[in-house]
């Protein structure tokens, strides 16, 4: 897969590297035929670091503690925090595209929502309370 990034300038597309994307389409064959997938970024501003230590400092352990606690196992051994990780994302995470979105890619406002989810989650499915976080400014 090739890669070319643009910013939008006057409601217009402008390559970031226009030199590199001008030879890439002069190697081509003439009636070559291809497909352009544009994929956008998140919308809004990116989640914040305070959204993600909460996550990863409070959530998250408490959660995985509260799984082992309830003796979840995978093939016989206790769940670790990876996959603790990955049972919250399944149940919490919203969806785009047919996946779910991974943290990296997340808005500020899909992180918040995220966050809500998993509090919610872990409540209604693990009788697991989650602490609140310290700067609630910085999270929701």
């Amino acid at each position: 897969m090739i890669v070319f990034d643009y910013v939008v300038v006057n409601h217009q597309m402008v390559l970031m590297r226009r030199g590199v994307f001008d030879a890439f389409v002069s190697g081509l064959k003439e009636g070559t035929r291809g497909t352009i997938r544009v994929l956008t970024r998140i919308s809004g501003p990116p989640k914040t670091l305070s959204q993600l230590a909460y996550y990863y400092g409070v959530c998250l352990p408490t959660i995985h503690q509260q799984l082992v606690d309830d003796g979840i196992e995978v093939m016989g051994v206790p769940v670790n925090i990876t996959q603790a990780d990955d049972i919250v994302k399944h149940y919490c995470a919203a969806v785009r595209n047919g996946k779910h979105i991974d943290k990296r890619d997340m808005s500020k406002q899909e992180a918040m929502a995220f966050l809500d989810n998993v509090i919610r989650w872990s409540a209604i499915n693990l009788c697991c309370i989650i602490p609140e976080p310290a700067d609630r400014e910085g999270v929701f």
